[in-house]
């Protein structure tokens, strides 16, 4: 027995190994591809190199205005991201529920999702001031997908099982509890997962086009407008890094079917 799983252990760590291996070889030709093209360009103005955007970051993270500026932007981003799913959650629920609600909300959805995302910003404008319209972005890029995605789970429930819980009588927070959430949990955590790297480049733009005061999207704009594009690079990969940040640890929180053990352990 402890040589058996002695050698699944081996096995385990070999792969993970390969893994990690395989990340690194992706980084370090992507890097190569990057510094090719730089030297190609010959001129930071145009393309800068690795070296110029690393130096001009660990400028930037030295500053306060940079940590303020990166509170800010998560801080429009996370409510935005939060608006979308507590407010899904009940509409989901109608929808499904009946069929009218579902009948009118569903040309709503089709205009949120057909309609660009700059058009919501420019429109934004004339109803928020410039420090909501991150906020308002990131919420309609996150709320259809978590509509439907919450839909989705709810339609997947057998019938069968909620005629059983009609006919033993089971109260409402029981079903709630043992039915319906372990049955939307896993297409609740792949849309949620989903609606991260929407929110993050959706509230960006809004902060680029907008410009609100101490924002990731505003030093972007500044970048631009003054020609720093090793800046306008920085910035970038720090977008890039928090992005991914939130969303694997978004991932850690939700993955191995928490919400289903939790939801048991009641």
């Amino acid at each position: 027995m402890k040589n058996t799983t002695s050698f699944i252990n081996n096995i385990k760590t070999s792969r993970a190994t390969a893994r990690i291996a395989a990340a690194l070889f992706s980084l370090i030709f992507w890097v190569a591809v990057w510094i090719a093209a730089a030297a190609l360009a010959g001129n930071s103005l145009i393309f800068p190199s690795p070296f110029d955007v690393i130096t001009r970051l660990i400028k930037l993270v030295a500053t306060s205005g940079f940590w303020l500026a990166v509170a800010v932007t998560l801080s429009r981003i996370t409510a935005g991201l939060a608006a979308g799913v507590i407010i899904a959650i009940p509409l989901a629920v109608l929808t499904h529920r009946f069929s009218a609600a579902h009948i009118l909300t569903s040309p709503l959805l089709t205009i949120i999702r057909a309609t660009p995302v700059t058009s919501f910003i420019l429109l934004a404008f004339f109803w928020f001031d410039k420090s909501t319209i991150p906020v308002f972005t990131s919420f309609l890029m996150v709320f259809p997908i978590m509509w439907a995605g919450i839909a989705t789970g709810l339609e997947s429930v057998p019938q069968e099982l909620i005629e059983m819980t009609r006919v033993f009588r089971f109260p409402l927070w029981r079903r709630i509890t043992k039915l319906y959430i372990p049955a939307i949990s896993a297409d609740f955590r792949s849309s949620l997962i989903t609606s991260i790297g929407l929110s993050w480049k959706a509230g960006v733009a809004a902060e680029i086009i907008a410009v609100p005061r101490l924002s990731v999207g505003r030093n972007m704009y500044e970048a631009k407008v003054y020609l720093e594009t090793p800046d306008l690079f920085a910035w970038t990969v720090v977008v890039v890094v928090l992005s991914l940040i939130f969303e694997r640890l978004l991932a850690r929180l939700l993955r191995g079917n928490k919400i289903d053990r939790r939801v048991k352990e009641k």
